[in-house]
């Protein structure tokens, strides 16, 4: 079929990169990107850090290219590049928590709590077909209780058992992966099955059990944010079976049953005020999930509070206990009545595509939103919906004449050097001719000396 030409185009693309070309090089990987994202994920556990590790394969894979042999495949390649920096992110990633704060004495000791963050739908429903050969399907290999589960085993083991089990590779390519033996990884796997077989024998690992049908998951939503946004705790916790469990990543605090989680709602969101966070409906991990946001100290702009899935929580439909709420970074932000975003993941992407090639650029998260760097310095970033540009004075002054271009005031007094450019004035090139500048500018500035070890490049 369309097998003979795809080794000569890689060929050619693989050439192309390798003298430079960004737009091979783009081609090249872009193909696996969606599906390392997911592995890195599973294999930390976390989306914000996915992100990270993704950036740190792709300048991994464009700076060392030229290593590629073509022994293997170039997906095959990617994985192993993703797989190590996985493990050695989490090995310097370790780090224990802040203290929680004034928070109800937990009654669930016995519970190992794992911090994983939700995975949105809107990513899932993109990845390559399923590989009939693997031991689990993309709903399983996704949901939490297995990403809890498989958070608990030895880093390496659980690389093996996504490799092998949820992947598909093979001994020796996993072991190719991983700069093992074949023998290796077959001790591994076995060692990982085996635990995971003891989760499911004590119900620690129970299979994700989902509503009748939409109507009923429907029902059991609006119930829940009705029950939330009328501040109701007696109506939420009744329609958690009596055995529901609340964690509360990365903090080691579980609830059991539903008094204790009672009493932790009447406590700790907004002090038990939950009307004042508002829930919007989203999914991840192929279920029901919400992204929960507060208003600033202006009161006019959301800040994103959180974001937890919903496996479990009706008492009616028989499912198994769960962690009704798990407070993490944010999904891809859902819309707030009147338009307002915690930030536009694609207004980001639109101006991750208008930086210049070669840039070294930074990102980080400021003002409630995703701000760019360049030399240590900040020159554009979203909030919300809206753009964030850093001029100079007399260049954001010109930039207020414009249409669709307000003044940048977080607390009463402007900054007199960056503005806001509004969805309506990011239409067309605009953006483009926006992020010039603001690089321009930028660029004008003398380098800062790094402050952070924590800043990684995009």
């Amino acid at each position: 079929m369309g097998g003979t030409s795809a080794a000569p185009d890689r060929a050619r693309l693989l050439a192309l990169a390798r003298s430079g070309d960004q737009q091979a090089f783009a081609d090249l990987v872009g193909p696996y990107l969606r599906e390392l994202h997911v592995h890195c994920y599973r294999m930390l556990g976390s989306f914000q850090d996915a992100e990270d590790v993704i950036q740190e394969v792709l300048v991994r894979a464009w700076r060392y290219l030229d290593r590629f042999e073509n022994r293997s495949s170039v997906r095959q390649w990617l994985y192993r590049i993703a797989t190590n920096r996985c493990l050695t992110f989490q090995a310097r990633a370790a780090t224990a928590p802040a203290g929680a704060g004034a928070v109800p004495p937990p009654n669930a000791p016995d519970v190992e709590v794992v911090a994983s963050q939700p995975y949105p739908d809107s990513r899932l429903s993109l990845l390559p077909d399923h590989d009939p050969q693997a031991h689990y399907d993309l709903r399983e290999s996704v949901g939490l209780a297995f990403l809890s589960a498989i958070q608990l085993l030895p880093a390496r083991q659980r690389a093996v058992l996504l490799l092998r089990d949820v992947l598909a590779f093979s001994a020796a390519e996993t072991a190719d992966l991983l700069d093992t033996t074949a023998a290796g990884v077959n001790s591994a796997l076995q060692r990982g099955r085996a635990a995971l077989h003891e989760h499911r024998a004590t119900g620690k690992l129970r299979p994700d059990q989902r509503a009748e049908g939409s109507a009923v998951e429907r029902s059991i939503l609006h119930r829940y944010l009705a029950a939330w946004h009328a501040c109701d705790i007696p109506a939420l916790v009744a329609l958690l079976r009596e055995d529901a469990l609340l964690t509360m990543p990365p903090f080691p605090l579980a609830y059991r049953g539903r008094e204790a989680i009672a009493q932790f709602l009447a406590t700790v969101p907004a002090g038990g005020r939950l009307d004042q966070i508002t829930l919007v409906p989203t999914r991840a991990n192929m279920q029901p999930a919400v992204a929960a946001y507060v208003r600033d100290l202006s009161g006019r702009r959301p800040t994103a509070y959180g974001s937890w899935s919903l496996p479990s929580t009706a008492a009616s439909s028989g499912r198994s206990p769960a962690s009704p709420t798990r407070p993490c970074p944010p999904l891809r932000p859902a819309r707030l009545p009147g338009g307002m975003m915690a930030y536009d993941e694609d207004l980001a992407d639109r101006v991750r595509a208008a930086l210049p090639p070669g840039a070294e650029m930074t990102e980080r998260k400021m003002f409630g939103g995703l701000a760019f760097l360049l030399g240590g310095h900040m020159f554009a970033g979203v909030v919300g919906d809206e753009l964030m540009v850093r001029l100079g004075y007399e260049g954001a002054q010109q930039a207020l004449e414009r249409d669709h271009v307000r003044e940048m005031d977080f607390t009463g007094r402007p900054m007199k050097n960056m503005i806001f450019v509004q969805p309506a004035g990011l239409r067309g090139r605009a953006l483009q001719n926006w992020v010039t500048a603001a690089v321009g500018h930028a660029r004008s500035l003398p380098p800062k000396p790094p402050t952070s070890p924590k800043a990684r490049s995009r």
